[in-house]
């Protein structure tokens, strides 16, 4: 009985400590058994596939929209780029954080008379605050985010306009002062980094069907990393949407596992059969996702199925061999056929065989 108790806990707790020597965190232990089944992968990529430290930015003020060239900016573009800079610095996003980064390179900006009042993050669209100008004692409502959120009309040319750097198409984020109208003020453009992943690693995902899922603009997810072949490419998906997409899969028999940076994924982190949370602040993603990578390393997807995989399969080994002993043992324990140290000799044995099956987890990730 003992053998046949330590059979699937032990090779779980090996499975535990074989991801975490290769850097994965696991939250829920209970989502192995399911990682096992995956079939299908939906995948964010700002932040998840490419670097959070390899954005760079570009910043270039709008143009008033139509029937506002009149009106007198409530903001100038210096105090413009300080409440960005503000705002930047509290949001988590990778956007957020390159955009952040960029600004404080510019001395101009480190001082900064602008202090917030209230602050609220809206999923998938961006940041609103209302800022004080200490100075004169005005206030203003802003926004931060995408181009919906903070008003810019495509009819007017900021949405349509397509800088490229190469064959790399920029995200963009803007800024808006909310008055009797929605004034856009500054657009900033991130230029993504390449893929963390190799061409080479990511072919190793493909027997799960990977598809990308990006908030970006449909310009920008065609033209980034042309050499991963996904099995999909979806643009200008909010949380929802991507929770959506996840459930229809499910619907098919799919057993979906969603890899995202955790920022904006809590819905999709619920629907999903298994939810990964990328290198990324783990205050923010430790609480919703069963797994965590600690390493900035898409490619330890492949060592996280294969782990599961293994685990079931030692599982399950375990399980037989426990049962075909106590199978054989009981019974002849039962008519008197075995001598008392020769029932204490087999349970000690039975158990020292699960538990060397189980430790083959670790040959696993010394190969990792």
């Amino acid at each position: 009985p003992c053998a046949l108790a330590l059979s699937w806990p032990l090779v779980r707790l090996f499975a535990i400590r074989s991801l975490s020597r290769l850097g994965i965190l696991v939250r829920n232990p209970e989502a192995l058994d399911r990682l096992a089944d995956v079939n299908c992968m939906a995948l964010d990529k700002t932040g998840t596939l490419s670097s959070r430290r390899a954005l760079t930015v570009r910043i270039e003020g709008l143009k008033p929209l139509q029937g506002l060239e009149a009106e007198q900016p409530p903001l100038s573009q210096h105090e413009a780029k300080q409440v960005a800079l503000m705002l930047a610095q509290r949001n988590h996003h990778p956007l957020s954080r390159a955009l952040s980064l960029h600004l404080m390179r510019d001395e101009t900006l480190v001082s900064n008379p602008f202090d917030v009042l209230s602050y609220l993050e809206i999923a998938g669209q961006g940041v609103s605050a209302v800022v004080l100008n200490t100075l004169i004692g005005e206030h203003q409502l802003v926004r931060l985010g995408s181009a919906g959120f903070c008003g810019v009309e495509a009819a007017q040319g900021h949405a349509n306009t397509q800088e490229q750097r190469g064959d790399e198409a920029a995200s963009r984020v803007y800024l808006a002062v909310c008055g009797e109208h929605l004034r856009p003020l500054l657009e900033v453009q991130v230029f993504h980094g390449d893929a963390l992943m190799s061409a080479s690693q990511f072919l190793a995902l493909k027997p799960f069907k990977p598809n990308l899922l990006s908030g970006d603009k449909r310009d920008v997810v065609m033209a980034w990393a042309p050499e991963l072949e996904f099995d999909s490419r979806h643009f200008e998906q909010s949380p929802q949407d991507k929770a959506e997409w996840i459930s229809s899969q499910q619907a098919k028999g799919g057993h979906v596992l969603m890899f995202g940076d955790g920022l904006n994924d809590a819905v999709a982190f619920a629907q999903a059969d298994v939810s990964v949370a990328s290198y990324a602040p783990a205050g923010l993603t430790a609480r919703q996702a069963d797994f965590l990578m600690l390493r900035e390393q898409p490619g330890l997807l492949v060592d996280l199925i294969s782990t599961a995989r293994i685990m079931k399969r030692l599982g399950f080994q375990n399980m037989a061999w426990s049962l075909f002993y106590n199978l054989l043992a009981l019974p002849l324990a039962m008519a008197g056929q075995l001598d008392p140290w020769m029932a204490a000799l087999g349970m000690g044995v039975s158990s020292l065989v699960v538990i060397a099956n189980s430790a083959r987890l670790n040959m696993h990730s010394d190969r990792g």
